[in-house]
């Protein structure tokens, strides 16, 4: 798990990005402050908890308060989860208090088998400014994520009946490479003593993600994205992790056509 996040309702509830009322000092008089703990009430009234918070670390610790971080939210709702396969929804909360990023909301799914929490793209994200963003606007967004979820099982079902070929599991994995490294810094990693192999994207680390079914794959992908294979970490900023899942959903969405 990358250092820069928080686990736990306690530990995340005592980092003062979350309980700060101010905006940094450099902030004019046009800037409306959204603190993260009272959007987060109103997540938690729709029934969902707080379990991690990744946040950007900072080279001035005055400065950590107010820095962008990406706190998700669990429910284990027996309308929206997919017990069977050990699936529930999330709401992902993106956001900083020192003018850099707008407020927004994404749709997701935490995967207890891998650990790994999912962040679905394509018209998921809901965004604000700091300009005024009042309660009854944050409720209304909150609501068109949460009907997101079920489109999010719809493209579960239909991708675990999609199965892939040899071809299309290899360009999934090329794709899935690039999205984790772009070419300048996939140069860099080929400097090292092995290559980076589009195949350990695509690899199946458990037996029951072993068939190629769209599904799975896409799994294995985005498990290799964010935690690593060889010559390549995974993803740890907030940035990245956010871009990463984003894309490699997109792309899932484009293979369900192939």
């Amino acid at each position: 798990m990358p250092k820069n996040i928080t686990t736990f309702t306690e530990g995340i509830q005592a980092l003062p990005v979350w309980s700060t009322d101010a905006p940094a000092p450099n902030r004019g008089k046009g800037y409306v402050m959204v603190p993260t703990h009272e959007v987060a009430e109103i997540i938690q009234d729709h029934g969902f908890t707080p379990t991690s918070l990744s946040l950007v670390k900072t080279r001035q610790p005055d400065k950590q308060a107010f820095a962008r971080h990406l706190v998700r939210f669990r429910q284990d709702d027996p309308d929206f989860a997919d017990t069977d396969n050990g699936i529930v929804p999330e709401i992902i909360l993106n956001t900083s208090h020192d003018g850099h990023n707008k407020l927004k909301f994404y749709a997701g799914y935490f995967r207890f088998v891998c650990s790994n929490g999912v962040i679905v793209g394509q018209g998921a994200s809901m965004a604000f400014t700091h300009s005024g963003t009042d309660k009854d606007t944050i409720l209304e967004a909150l609501g068109s994520v949460m009907g997101l979820f079920e489109g999010m099982r719809e493209d579960m079902d239909a991708w675990r009946r999609k199965m892939l070929s040899d071809s299309d599991v290899k360009m999934f994995g090329v794709r899935a490479q690039h999205i984790a490294c772009p070419e300048t810094f996939y140069d860099t990693m080929r400097q090292r003593q092995r290559p980076l192999d589009f195949n350990d994207f695509v690899a199946s680390r458990r037996d029951a993600d072993a068939e190629n079914n769209l599904w799975n794959v896409f799994n294995r992908a985005q498990e290799a994205t964010i935690k690593g294979v060889p010559n390549y970490r995974g993803a740890r900023a907030v940035k990245r992790v956010l871009n990463t899942n984003l894309s490699l959903y997109a792309l899932a969405k484009e293979a369900y056509l192939w």
